[in-house]
């Protein structure tokens, strides 16, 4: 987006395809919104809109509640370089992400955490790649396109909780059973047939996911 208001301090980001909500909060301590689409509250219920990329300072926090929001930042752990992030990911401390299935993998890697496209999960992407096989794109995709987003949404469910993601992802699911298949014949078509259920069951992991996970820095 054009102008986008800096120093950053603490963002929250919401992207659902091309569409992108931002607060942002900045080092003077402006308080931002921006993205392409507008949210508002008529009558207690939530309407959305289209608008052009833009942003809209709506409010200054005062310099107290700006160092508070300084000192939550720090003590939150986030970490400066990806040298803390190793030292951490191969540490004893005990913390949640333990319980997450990936987590001895990455514990064990000698690769430092720098931004890649294999770390990266896009998993509005598949709902359109099944969009266009279920409007009649036969062979556009095969099973194997399941593989890194499934292994995303999984993890983050696990992490927070998502039982209902779980329920979708299991063998005895449409979606469940594709995403198997994707392990034993990963270069099998996706018939456009299977897409129309498929992408409902994966449109709920995702509203799922996004509903949970919303803060990035």
């Amino acid at each position: 987006m054009p102008d986008t208001p800096e120093p950053l301090l603490l963002e929250r980001r919401v992207e659902t395809g091309d569409d992108v909500y931002v607060d942002r909060i900045t080092a003077d301590g402006g308080v931002w919104t921006g993205g392409t689409v507008t949210a508002e509250i008529t009558d207690g219920e939530w309407e959305f809109g289209k608008r052009e990329p833009s942003w809209q300072r709506e409010t200054t926090l005062p310099p107290d509640a700006v160092e508070a929001l300084r000192a939550a930042i720090t003590a939150s752990g986030f970490f400066d370089t990806p040298a803390e992030l190793a030292r951490f990911c191969k540490g004893n401390e005990d913390h949640d992400l333990t319980e997450i299935a990936s987590w001895p993998e990455v514990a064990d890697t000698d690769v430092l955490p720098l931004p890649a496209d294999q770390d990266r999960y896009d998993l509005t992407e598949l709902t359109e790649v099944l969009s266009e096989v279920a409007d009649g794109a036969a062979g556009l995709v095969d099973h194997q396109a399941f593989a890194q987003p499934v292994e995303g949404a999984r993890d983050l469910a696990e992490y927070a909780g998502l039982t209902r993601v779980d329920e979708l992802l299991a063998p005895s699911s449409a979606l469940g059973r594709t995403v198997a298949r994707g392990e034993s014949d990963p270069t099998a078509p996706l018939r456009q047939e299977d897409a129309g259920e498929l992408r409902g069951q994966w449109d709920e992991v995702v509203t799922q996911v996004s509903g949970a996970l919303v803060f990035r820095d």
